[in-house]
């Protein structure tokens, strides 16, 4: 709506509804927000972000990175349901543990995908104190993956 009475521009809109914008507060509510009754909509909305505001963007920044581990922290009952839906899925009915075995995959593999990318920066650019201090919590998140 503010949009029409050129009140914001497309990119204020954006960063309003960036999660990973302005670091690790509104990260935080974000994943705070997430639908815990339903786990399969959590998933789906945390791989969106990911490729929305982590993949497809050109220039990454450390309140980015301190946004993405906020969620990854805020989000550990989500991976912990996911592993509990496969390890309690019936053996019977391969095509259930199957899906639940790659979404289990494709969820880590996400994370660890954006890590990377994150990691790649900080080497570059490791005199910078801002990317400096996020490489041990970065590092720890990478190996919980």
């Amino acid at each position: 709506m503010a949009l029409v009475f050129g009140l914001f521009t497309k990119r204020e809109e954006d960063t309003a509804r960036d999660p990973l914008a302005d670091g690790a507060g509104r990260a935080t509510r974000w994943a705070v927000a997430l639908p815990r009754i339903d786990p399969a909509t959590a998933r789906r909305e945390v791989l969106e972000m990911l490729a929305e505001r982590v993949d497809r963007v050109a220039k990454l920044a450390p309140e980015r990175l301190a946004g993405l581990i906020a969620v990854d922290e805020g989000i550990d009952w989500l991976r912990l349901t996911l592993a509990t839906q496969y390890v309690t899925a019936a053996r019977g009915t391969g095509s259930i543990e199957d899906g639940l075995w790659r979404d289990n995959i494709e969820f880590a593999n996400s994370f660890t995908r954006c890590y990377q990318r994150f990691y790649a920066i900080v080497e570059e650019d490791l005199g910078s104190r801002k990317w400096r201090v996020l490489l041990p919590r970065l590092t720890t998140r990478m190996m919980q993956q």
